[in-house]
């Protein structure tokens, strides 16, 4: 936070004696001057930050969270992720050993939680994965480890639980489109038991 101000009032007499400030006086009254708009500035920060600390005790008072909830932007789905991933590296945008460690980044970053701006079913996660793994887009091993954390997920509270037949029958389709082996498909609709309605 102090180098702010430092490169501020640098800038700014950089400035007045490239625009022709050369006298020693001007310089001062220019230093002197940036010096009182960084004291104001420094104040109005303190006081922003004493108003800030009482909406976020009166938020507490009123049972409120004390600050606004976050903006949270619609998670990307993890087939699109590694799409682009697998494009980058097409591109030579990225190196094998980059492309790899990426992809076992997004892979290990996997919610627990469905997001809440998921539309897709159940199954047609799976089916949209397996089109990344047909394209290359990543190895056996990691198409197995990312089926294994999308079937631990849970659904988003946000969200109402989905409906367990159409969710079954999704799943078969997945199954169908050997998106997920037999042994995946058990889990899967086991898991799915537990959260749908």
């Amino acid at each position: 936070m102090n180098a702010v101000p430092f490169v501020v009032r640098a800038g700014a007499l950089a400035a007045l004696l490239a625009l022709g400030c050369a006298k020693p006086d001007d310089a001062a009254k220019a230093k002197a001057e940036v010096d009182a708009v960084n004291a104001e500035l420094k104040k109005t920060t303190e006081e922003i930050k004493v108003m800030r600390d009482e909406l976020a005790r009166l938020r507490v008072e009123r049972g409120l969270p004390p600050g606004p909830a976050a903006k949270a932007e619609p998670e990307q789905p993890i087939e699109e992720r590694l799409s682009k991933l697998h494009a980058n590296y097409s591109a030579n945008a990225i190196t094998l050993t980059e492309w790899t460690a990426l992809k076992a980044k997004v892979i290990a970053q996997i919610p627990a939680t469905v997001p809440a701006s998921e539309t897709r079913s159940y199954g047609q996660r799976f089916i949209d994965l397996k089109r990344v793994y047909d394209a290359n887009g990543v190895t056996l091993t990691e198409w197995t480890d990312a089926k294994q954390k999308l079937i631990a997920q849970v659904p988003s509270p946000a969200r109402a639980a989905p409906v367990l037949d159409g969710e079954l029958t999704e799943l078969k389709r997945a199954y169908d489109a050997n998106a997920l082996t037999l042994t995946e498909w058990t889990t899967a609709k086991a898991e799915m038991v537990k959260w749908a309605k």
